[in-house]
């Protein structure tokens, strides 16, 4: 404690500034940031229903070496999955119009699935998921679509989203048709039992959670600049649809603002001279 007491009194006049520098830095996410989203609700048949959405900026390798890129993950945090109706089958998110329009192909969209168990009970890893090329091929049955999307015949508006990840279209606009017409692949709770009952007819189904890349355009720029709510999908799109998120802070991320700030609140009061 001496030698830090020590340290901060022989730097005192240059510290004030490094401090302030401390405290924006992440203001302007970097690599490792994470903005994560949750919710909760119920959903077919009155059973809960619950999510966690995160994105992150990443450097991505989509075949042709590593690109400026953002992660998403999509995870089922319900206690258990019991019914179709509950699989979680899709994510929409927006940004500002002047963000340009993500990509879709396979230069700039690509998924993985750590654990599917196929249609034949058996658990494979680190399957593909993307992009969606046929709604029967073993992968790519995820697909991203930039919109537009109209409203759904529940009354759900999906215009005030630009962008959706999704493995069931249900007739909503901005996806390709039978590209994305099942539930095939929809992420269940951990510990569900997916062998009988109401999942077995569903499968290859998603254990847990999908990590999604989408190659990011030079303006996008901070995670700040995505909508304030995320709109997870369940069961057959687009009639089933959860919006009861709100962004929750990363400690890493602002741990460094915090010791910033309390750093030059610090170092002002031992500046300010004694009445």
């Amino acid at each position: 404690m001496l030698r830090l007491a020590a340290y901060i009194e022989t730097f005192r006049h240059r510290l004030p500034i490094a401090a302030l520098l401390l405290a924006l830095t992440p203001l302007t996410p970097v690599f490792g940031a994470q903005l994560i989203f949750a919710g909760s609700g119920t959903g077919t048949s009155g059973q809960a229903i619950a999510g966690l959405v995160s994105f992150e900026f990443v450097q991505h390798n989509f075949g042709s070496g590593n690109v400026n890129a953002v992660e998403i993950t999509i995870s089922n945090m319900a206690p258990v999955t019991l019914l179709r109706g509950n699989l979680i089958t899709g994510v929409f998110f927006t940004l500002p119009s002047d963000v340009g329009a993500l990509p879709t192909g396979v230069a700039g969209f690509d998924g993985v699935a750590p654990a599917v168990v196929l249609a034949n009970g058996t658990t494979v890893t680190n399957v593909d998921l993307g992009p969606a090329v046929a709604n029967t091929s073993s992968d790519g049955t995820f697909q991203l679509s930039n919109g537009p999307f109209g409203i759904a015949n529940s009354g759900v508006d999906y215009s005030l989203y630009r962008y959706g990840i999704s493995t069931v279209g249900g007739g909503l606009n901005g996806f390709s048709g039978s590209a994305v017409n099942g539930d095939d692949y929809g992420i269940f709770a951990a510990g569900s039992n997916v062998t009988s009952g109401g999942l077995a007819a569903a499968r290859p189904l998603i254990n847990t959670s999908a990590t999604f890349w989408i190659a990011r355009p030079t303006e996008w720029v901070t995670l700040g600049q995505l909508g304030p709510k995320v709109r997870l999908g369940y069961g057959s799109l687009p009639d089933n649809a959860l919006e009861m998120f709100e962004a929750v802070p990363e400690p890493g991320s602002y741990a460094l603002a915090g010791g910033g700030l309390l750093l030059a609140a610090f170092l002002r009061k031992r500046r300010t001279p004694k009445q």
